[in-house]
């Protein structure tokens, strides 16, 4: 590797120390936060016991045994409307800022809040100037803090591929967790991405929302999903939504190795029927919108358009190149070579 190469990939090392850093920061306040909300749920709950005079204990534990988390929120919510609808539930959470223990976790959120942010700030200045920072903000639903993931954990002279980033963080079918097994790969950082591509979704961003779109379409129009909606299986809906927003997922992942490769004048791999990054003419986004949302609502792995080798293979050989043959003729078919 030449010294500038060697100088660069040095560069991304201190640029991921960095960006860690901010990472883990924000990752510390909002496990503050995490437990600034379990203190109300408990208030909550007490305060529910109490009106509907019920054992809490008891009601603790049938919280906690109760499986899904979606059943647990259910449970809550309907709690906290049952206290709102009384006029109790603004004296429950007074009650809960005049708490000691609550005052100081609230007072550490905002300190590192603002470190948070002051951190962020000095940072800047390192990554505004790069390619990648430019597309997250140019992508509604990403923005800094999906650009400090980026630069955290992608490396683009160690990452050659997305496909082992991919494989990194758990985004290939062999990729499973297994009890009483280590798991071969990271399960928190995949969690982190997948967070990214839920807030393109939901920000709407008129690229990346218009393809997740369509191959949610396509999903859902797949045979065997239609075949277990019949059926009446539950949960078709939302694995649909999953296997989507995974797709979408290692999309953006690829975009962002793509973008950070090709800044560095480093090769980069593209597969017959590929998806650029979101362009900032906005012409040329409804050009490839045009062109790729069709293909994925059917289906279609590639154009239509034969890939490349196809293409060699069946090339015919210029005007200039090909052998003229005589017709046959009584003449010709008695010829015989000199002696």
């Amino acid at each position: 590797m030449s010294e500038p190469s060697k100088e660069r990939r040095g560069f991304y090392d201190l640029l991921q120390s960095l960006a860690r850093s901010y990472l883990d920061l924000q990752q510390l306040r909002i496990a503050v936060e995490h437990r600034m909300r379990k203190m109300l749920e408990k208030y909550v709950m007490e305060r529910y016991c109490a009106e509907n005079k019920l054992n809490y204990e008891e009601t603790l534990k049938d919280f906690k045994e109760t499986e899904g988390r979606g059943e647990k929120v259910k449970k809550l919510k309907a709690m906290t409307k049952f206290l709102e609808e009384k006029k109790f539930l603004e004296p429950v959470k007074q009650e809960l800022k005049n708490d000691p223990i609550h005052q100081k976790l609230a007072e550490h959120r905002r300190q590192l809040f603002n470190e948070e942010k002051r951190l962020l700030s000095d940072s800047q200045s390192y990554f505004e100037n790069t390619k990648v920072w430019e597309w997250c903000n140019g992508v509604s639903g990403l923005g800094p803090v999906a650009g400090m993931t980026f630069f955290g954990y992608i490396n683009p002279f160690y990452c050659t591929t997305a496909g082992k980033f991919w494989a990194y963080i758990g985004l290939i079918p062999e990729a499973k967790l297994t009890a009483g097994e280590k798991a071969h790969y990271n399960p928190e950082l995949k969690g982190r991405f997948y967070v990214i591509a839920k807030n393109v979704v939901m920000a709407k961003d008129n690229y990346y929302k218009a393809l997740f779109d369509a191959k949610k379409l396509y999903l859902t129009g797949r045979p065997d999903f239609v075949e277990q909606r019949e059926a009446g299986k539950k949960g078709v809906k939302g694995h649909v939504n999953s296997m989507a927003a995974r797709w979408l997922c290692k999309l953006i992942i690829s975009h962002a190795v793509e973008i950070m490769r090709e800044s560095e004048g480093l090769e980069v791999h593209r597969h017959h029927g590929h998806i650029p990054p979101k362009p900032e003419d906005p012409a040329e986004v409804q050009r490839i919108l045009a062109e790729q949302v069709p293909r994925l609502i059917k289906g279609v792995r590639y154009p239509e358009e034969k890939p490349p080798q196809e293409e060699n293979q069946t090339k015919e050989p210029p005007d200039s190149e090909k052998q003229t043959e005589e017709p046959e003729t009584k003449e010709n078919q008695n010829l015989e070579p000199p002696k």
